[in-house]
């Protein structure tokens, strides 16, 4: 019995982690991010949905070959692992994308200290298979409820604030903000 319990829990990490990173993946992220709006709904804490896409990963992917992405990939998730805090929930949302799901947030300038302090980690210089290799990150962070009401338009706008972070050159944050992204920080 006990063997098979233990089966059926590797089969449920299994199913809702991502292989490569260990982080939550898309699924559950989406969970998450549907509990804290209902939370909040009801006289809980803010948040801020961040959505981070790699810069200069794809050049890394095409050089030196998916098992050296496969290595930056798993590396940079434990750098955001490592700076988020326990209590917040970073996933890999697919392909070099991942997204940080942080709780209390009261004020931007709480969303904006993460995102800086992802940007610094994430650009560190990495040594793979002895090939000193970089890249940065494009953020786009959606606050609740200031960018929307529910999950699917929050992570909707992050997406979109995160999508003009690297329209103006990559490698910074933009927020959203009163139906704009507009930008707030650079690196």
């Amino acid at each position: 019995i006990t063997d098979r319990k233990r089966g059926e829990e590797r089969i449920r990490h299994v199913s809702r982690h991502d292989g490569l990173t260990s982080l939550v993946n898309r699924e559950v992220f989406l969970e998450h991010l549907a509990g804290a709006v209902e939370a909040s709904g009801r006289g809980g804490e803010t948040f801020a949905v961040h959505f981070i896409d790699l810069d200069r990963f794809k050049p890394i992917n095409d050089q030196f070959g998916h098992a050296v992405g496969d290595k930056v990939l798993a590396l940079v998730a434990e750098r955001m692992r490592n700076i988020a805090r326990e209590v917040d929930v970073v996933a890999r949302m697919g392909g070099d994308e991942f997204a940080i799901l942080q709780y209390g947030v009261e004020r931007a300038s709480g969303a904006l200290h993460l995102a800086r302090r992802i940007l610094e980690g994430v650009a560190q210089p990495m040594d793979i298979e002895a090939h000193q290799l970089a890249v940065g990150a494009s953020i786009g962070i959606a606050r609740y409820p200031a960018a929307g009401g529910d999950p699917d338009t929050l992570l909707r706008h992050a997406d979109a604030a995160m999508y003009a972070a690297k329209a103006s050159g990559g490698n910074c944050v933009r927020t959203y903000e009163a139906g704009d992204a507009t930008p707030n920080v650079a690196p």
